[in-house]
């Protein structure tokens, strides 16, 4: 595999060796991703989460995102946590981007993981502390992956004992990595698990205590061990003294010796810490996934944190602006501006966007059945209270500011918004409204004279009318003046290289990164016209692999590259290339007229001629849209697969090779005299509708002669004269005019008058 393509995932270091080895020189792909966003900080408790689920790197490993028909774990409480620790059991794990993604663009750190454990870790220690050299050499390395891959430091968890003589050298190893992570970064975190203690036992104290404090004095913090009693705790703030808060109390959400038993009452070891002015560390929020029902668990997670929620305190992010589509980084299909562009089911934290971050009243529920743009929006049930709140913020305004809110609602909404200076002000009156596929599109410019900040954002509507609001987009984005500055764009594509693995690999402009708060949506685009989302990246490249599509579909004709703004859900630029990507399945060797292959493929399998792709459409329809006269041959004649088989759309094979004007094919497919002539698909279309739309005379007359229905309509009430008028076909018009059985009261265009066809 070429460099590229094995960085479309992020990995693990799984052996010293492979630590030790780390330096520029090998780090050969600097990945883009979100800065961290400032939060308002006071002094409180911090609450810490620490992500394990299934030894880590799942779904969630792909740095483009991923096409995925199983559900995925997502987060989006982040206004409620400060850390996130992505945990697996390697030696060190280097959190996925799009974690990174996610857990900047709302405020919050997030560390990776060095561990040790059984008796490969106790000689993983034993090599890594038998010299200074080699803790110099550890260190570094962990200080580059930190900046190399933009995340905020460690979690340290020495599961594993250390011979005596070796303990000093540990110590040394954490305040080195210390030291090392914050002269890249002063606000980076350093956290010790309480595991081995000062004598080099591996004895979980549960505590901060005299056998641990040593490691607590040279890092950030400490993650006490879940066994704990509250005495225990309250011994622990006395030995902290003023760094209290730095004491991160273990509670197990799977309930493991954990005080409360963990699941649905976590809140009850929540509320100890939180008494007692200590911090908290949630451990494996992932059990509402693991163990509960996934289709239920929008709802179970809501559950779960309304109920920590008391014991946490309001996170608030300082932005330049806000813009969210209301994602939590999965979809079931793909929505651009309200249409349902791709129907593939796809995860991608990195398109998470903010969603709610304000307790409520009002119970609010993720929708992946509508969306306005990515997967998801947000929906609520209009009631007594007249309002919903949605942020808290801090937003500068200087001058003007433009806003955009997208909505669903039998009645109209307001926008409310609350500034520093205690003023209130409701957007009453859009400036401009829109209609845009069934959503609401209100758009604002507000033109404030004083420099002030919005703190709070919530919507109004009328009390009395109980009904569903939905919401898909908001955009709030001060600006400095009123043009629009509008340049040439360039080309997306810099160049296009195709790996021996016949992965593409598509290499972009240097200019995309100029937009910082843009990203590139990768589609591929088929002759029948059907989407499919192949990922999202705000990296220089993009692949493409031919074992990564959806049920190994053999061709996808077009590959379709849209750059958006995320600031506006604007298309800043389009390119859409033809690039043929030939698949070792059976419709890639029907669709390449590989007769050969395909036969012996069917003899070894003769049941496979029945597997239908993604789309429902099987090997003859992929034969009769290359034109493979031989292969349809052999299937009716020999394999005998039914030649009038629709697809999800309702398309059939004869209705495909009329469609892409293979003569010979529509003969073969009507002398079986198996097939429905008038058989139609779902706009309602039958196989003449294409052939006069298409300009594919001969095709035509050949339909017209098996009795095709000359005044059949479609569901937009369209007939064949239609479509060839509205092409300007005027050959097959001429012949359709011609025959005894045209109607041209059915024709849509004539209204009545038929003047236009009178020789």
């Amino acid at each position: 595999m070429s460099t590229k393509e094995t960085a479309t995932v992020s990995s693990p270091i799984k052996k010293l060796n492979n630590l030790f080895d780390i330096s520029l020189s090998c780090l050969t792909n600097r990945f883009i991703c979100s800065q961290l966003v400032p939060r308002h900080t006071s002094p409180r408790q911090k609450i810490l989460l620490c992500h394990d689920m299934k030894g880590g790197y799942l779904k969630d490993k792909h740095i483009q995102g991923c096409q995925t028909y199983e559900p995925c774990y997502r987060f989006f409480r982040w206004h409620l946590i400060d850390i996130f620790v992505y945990f697996s059991h390697e030696l060190v794990t280097i959190p996925p981007l799009v974690w990174i993604d996610c857990a900047h663009k709302n405020g919050v750190q997030i560390l990776g993981t060095f561990i040790t454990e059984f008796d490969a870790g106790k000689e993983i220690c034993r090599q890594l502390l038998a010299s200074d050299d080699n803790v110099d050499r550890a260190v570094d390395a962990l200080a580059l992956l930190m900046a190399w891959y933009n995340f905020d430091g460690y979690l340290l968890n020495i599961e594993n004992p250390i011979e005596p003589e070796y303990v000093k050298r540990l110590l040394s190893f954490v305040a080195k990595l210390k030291l090392a992570c914050e002269k890249i970064d002063p606000n980076s975190l350093v956290i010790w698990y309480d595991s081995v203690t000062i004598h080099g036992e591996l004895k979980w104290q549960n505590q901060l205590n005299k056998l641990n404090e040593p490691f607590f004095n040279v890092c950030d913090g400490i993650f006490l061990n879940y066994t704990w009693k509250i005495e225990k705790l309250l011994q622990s703030k006395i030995n902290a003294g003023e760094r209290c808060r730095d004491v991160f109390v273990g509670i197990d959400v799977f309930g493991r010796g954990c005080f409360g038993g963990g699941g649905f009452n976590t809140c009850e070891a929540m509320s100890v810490s939180y008494t007692n002015d200590l911090s908290a560390a949630i451990f494996a929020p992932g059990w509402l996934f693991e163990t509960l029902d996934t289709n239920e668990f929008i709802e179970n997670d809501r559950k779960f944190w309304n109920l920590l929620e008391p014991y946490t305190s309001q996170r608030v992010l300082h932005m330049k602006s806000l813009t969210t589509f209301f994602s939590d980084g999965f979809g079931k299909e793909f929505f651009i501006h309200g249409v349902n562009l791709a129907r593939n089911s796809w995860y991608n934290l990195s398109l998470q966007s903010y969603l709610p971050n304000v307790l409520s009243e009002n119970k609010w529920l993720i929708n992946h059945d509508d969306a306005y743009f990515g997967g998801s929006c947000i929906e609520f049930k209009a009631d007594a209270n007249g309002y919903f709140k949605l942020f808290k913020c801090l937003i500068p305004i200087e001058s003007i500011c433009d806003i955009t809110l997208v909505f669903k609602h039998i009645a109209d909404i307001v926008l409310e918004l609350k500034f520093d200076n205690g003023k209130h002000m409701r957007l009453e009156k859009s400036d401009k409204e829109l209609i845009v596929h069934n959503w609401k599109r209100k758009t604002y410019r507000l033109v404030i004279n004083e420099h002030v900040s919005i703190t709070d954002i919530s919507i109004h509507y009328d009390e009395n009318i109980h009904s569903t609001i939905k919401l898909g987009y908001l955009s709030i984005h001060p600006i400095e003046s009123h043009c629009l500055k509008i340049e040439p764009l360039p080309p997306l594509i810099q160049s296009i290289e195709q790996t021996s693995n016949s992965s593409i690999i598509l290499h972009f402009v240097d200019s995309i990164h100029e937009q910082p708060s843009s990203i590139i949506l990768v589609f591929v685009r088929d002759q029948f016209e059907q989407y499919s989302f192949l990922g999202a990246t705000r990296q220089s490249y993009f692949v493409i692999f031919q074992s990564e599509t959806i049920n190994n579909k053999q061709d996808y004709s077009m590959l379709v590259i849209r750059h958006y703004s995320f600031d506006s859900l604007v298309l800043i630029n389009e390119q859409i290339l033809k690039i043929p990507m030939a698949f070792n399945c059976l419709q890639g060797f029907s669709y390449d007229k590989r007769f050969d292959q395909l036969k012996a493929k069917i003899d070894a399998n003769p049941q496979c001629i029945k597997a239908k792709d993604r789309d429902g459409r099987t090997v003859l329809h992929w034969a009769c849209s290359s034109g493979a006269k031989d292969i349809v041959q052999y299937l009716l004649d020999v394999c005998h697969i039914r030649p009038d088989i629709p697809d999800e759309l309702g398309w059939t094979p004869l209705m495909i090779a009329v469609s892409t004007g293979h003569l010979e094919i529509v003969r073969m497919l009507l002398q079986t005299n198996k097939v429905d002539i008038e058989q139609s698909n779902s706009s309602g279309a039958r196989p003449l509708h294409y052939a006069c739309s298409k300009n594919f005379y001969e095709i035509t007359q050949l339909l017209l002669e098996h009795d095709a229905d000359i005044n059949a309509t479609d569901k937009y009430k369209q007939t064949p004269l239609d479509r060839c008028c509205s092409k300007g076909n005027t050959r097959i018009v001429e012949l359709l005019l011609k025959h005894p059985k045209i109607d041209l009261s059915m024709h849509k265009e004539c209204d009545g008058d038929h003047s236009l066809f009178q020789q």
